[in-house]
Order: C-alpha cells, then structure tokens, then sequence
C-alpha cells in the first residue's frame, strides 16, 4: 500500500518487534552484568533485625545488626532517628544484663536511649 505524498508512513510492525526484542535482550544483558558485578546491593545475610520495641502505632525502636555493629533505631511516620552504633559483641554483652522490670515505662527506656546516642537538649527554665 502506498501512501500518499506528505503523509506519515510508520514503521512496520516487524520493525517494532525487532525493537522492542534488541530492548528486552540489552536489558537482561544489563541486569545480569549488575548481577555479576555486585552492584544489586548488599549480602542479605549481613543484614539481621535483632529487636523491635513497639512504642505505639508506627513507632518503635529497633535493633539492626548490619555488618558486624548494631544499629539503634526509632523509627517513625516521618523517617529515622539513629540513636546508637555499638559493635555486635558489646550490643549482646549488655543485653545479657538484667531484663528490664515489667511495668518500665518506655518513656525511661526511650530517655536513656537518647542520652547514650550523646544526651538530650536541656532547656534552663525560664523565669
């Protein structure tokens, strides 16, 4: 079929399954360099969460071991707060300790958090 003068003549549709096939096979060919290479991100096994602490609904702390530290966390709506960074060793040294009391509160828990990942900002009252 001819077209007319001036009018658009599209590819042919075994010119688009020829493109859309060298798309796909450049796109495995990337996906298994990345693979290969390590650039897919890290060693899932590297990675464990140690402890969760719910402090409420979509609050809580948590514990996450990550290449040999332990990370602590409170995490929240709004994003990450790190509040410690300990090697493994000395994370389960301390949490072999004493079980906290039941009936602690976690606002004491979270206040002691906080003053080990360098303390709290303390206002002076004003007169």
């Amino acid at each position: 079929m001819d077209a007319a003068p001036g009018a658009f003549a599209g590819p042919s549709a075994w010119q688009i399954v020829a493109a859309l096939a060298t798309v796909l096979g450049l796109l495995i060919l990337a996906l298994k360099l990345v693979r290969r290479l390590g650039w897919g991100g890290g060693d899932a096994a590297s990675v464990r969460l140690r402890q969760v602490r719910k402090l409420g609904p979509r609050r809580e702390i948590e514990a996450i071991e990550l290449d040999g530290e332990v990370h602590t966390i409170y995490r929240r709506d709004g994003g990450l707060v790190v509040l410690r960074t300990e090697p493994a060793a000395s994370w389960e040294s301390r949490q072999a300790g004493a079980p906290p009391a039941p009936g602690a509160g976690v606002g004491r828990t979270l206040k002691a958090l906080a003053a080990a990942a360098g303390g709290m900002a303390r206002r002076e009252p004003t007169p």
